[in-house]
């Protein structure tokens, strides 16, 4: 039997767990070899580009939202800029200017001009997300088929779970430490929950991540039990740049 035609270790496994070591190796090797052929360190600048440019509408739908059920938006701000503080210093400048021009204009009436704003900003955020959907067919080597509407709507339900993602990180990172400090908990007790709220922003990026690789690519239903492997690794290559950088 030529070594074409020998059988791939795992081919055959119905979950990652039954793929053997050497299986493992092989897959490492085909995703470094297809990395290189589709170019994804420049799809990635380019999506981070696109990102990047949907941050400002993000955070206006972010703070509008907030508006509608806070009297202070001035408490979304001093949240919003702590967790800006992981960003690179030109980013979180950006971030700053936009929240304070947002927080400082008079107060916003909840009539049709804050819907056709808040849906204005939602659109225009969007565009980033489409992009990265956009990226990630392309590195999945399928054809994207939907039509405007699917793709549009699409688009709009990962902004809008993006914005949950933002919510959640920002009272995981910022919000979760000010309500310990006013509980004056022991400090066994603010020793486990500091540990647990980056434990569970984990999980959340993780689960971020198995949602976009489970409805971003144009093709057959993946499952979840594969797609565990492609987040984890991600959220991993995440935590270590974080920490490097």
């Amino acid at each position: 039997m030529s070594r074409t035609q020998q059988p791939v270790p795992g081919m055959q496994a119905d979950r990652p767990s039954e793929i053997p070591r050497q299986g493992w190796i092989q897959i490492i090797k085909r995703a470094w070899k297809e990395a290189k052929k589709d170019q994804v360190p420049l799809i990635s600048a380019g999506v981070a580009f696109y990102a990047f440019l949907a941050i400002v509408p993000t955070l206006i739908a972010v703070v509008m939202v907030y508006g509608l059920v806070s009297d202070d938006p001035l408490d979304v701000t001093e949240q919003l800029e702590s967790f800006g503080s992981a960003l690179p210093s030109e980013a979180e400048k950006l971030i700053e200017d936009q929240l304070q021009a947002l927080t400082t204009s008079p107060e916003r009436s909840l009539g049709l001009g804050l819907v056709f704003a808040l849906g204005l900003a939602l659109w225009s955020a969007s565009g980033g997300i489409g992009n990265m959907i956009t990226a990630v067919n392309f590195a999945y080597d399928e054809k994207n088929t939907r039509n405007f509407v699917k793709s549009k709507s699409l688009a709009l339900a990962f902004t809008l779970g993006a914005i949950v993602f933002m919510v959640l990180a920002v009272a995981l990172v910022a919000a979760v430490p000010a309500i310990l400090d006013s509980l004056d908990v022991p400090s066994w007790v603010d020793a486990v929950v500091e540990v647990g709220r980056w434990i569970g922003l984990i999980v959340v990026v993780m689960i971020a991540l198995a949602v976009l690789y489970r409805w971003a690519p144009d093709r057959a239903d993946a499952k979840f039990r594969w797609l565990s492997v492609g987040s984890g690794v991600a959220t991993g290559l995440w935590v270590v740049a974080s920490v490097g950088f």
